[in-house]
């Protein structure tokens, strides 16, 4: 299935974790083709480290995706929004973040993983802060 810059199986949701680098913002949103783009539906939440943070339930699948911090669209604080290799274009002449949620797969013991791919390259500073590189597998029992 695919609409308005989403690619997803209805019937499975997978808790995906999105971290947005922001030591200096007052707050920050999250609005992709999983929320019709609403600017203020997600709100994230400031971690320890200054980064802001979200979890949603998202189906497998291609979501598009952008963070308004402080009220300005952007795919991340402090970087055009050309610089990324998982920038796509959107139908407003700018850039949109991409991510990609695989199946869940049974694994050894019983336990249901999920590898995330982020199709983002992960930006150095939270590859440090968050302890996440670019590939990230979660299992739950």
């Amino acid at each position: 299935m695919a609409t308005n810059g989403k690619t997803h199986d209805p019937t499975a949701s997978k808790e995906t974790v999105f971290v947005c680098p922001g030591d200096e913002a007052q707050g920050v949103f999250l609005a992709g083709s999983f929320n019709d783009r609403a600017p203020t539906r997600t709100r994230m939440v400031r971690q320890d480290d200054g980064s802001w943070q979200a979890e949603l339930e998202l189906a497998s699948g291609r979501y598009e995706y952008k963070f308004i911090v402080d009220g300005t669209w952007c795919c991340e604080p402090g970087r055009t929004d050309s610089d990324g290799a998982d920038y796509v274009p959107n139908p407003f002449g700018t850039m949109n973040r991409v991510i990609e949620v695989p199946v869940a797969a049974k694994s050894e013991g019983g336990r249901r993983c999920l590898k995330m791919k982020f199709l983002t390259v992960v930006p150095p500073i939270c590859n440090i802060a968050c302890g996440r590189p670019p590939l990230v597998s979660q299992c739950e029992l």
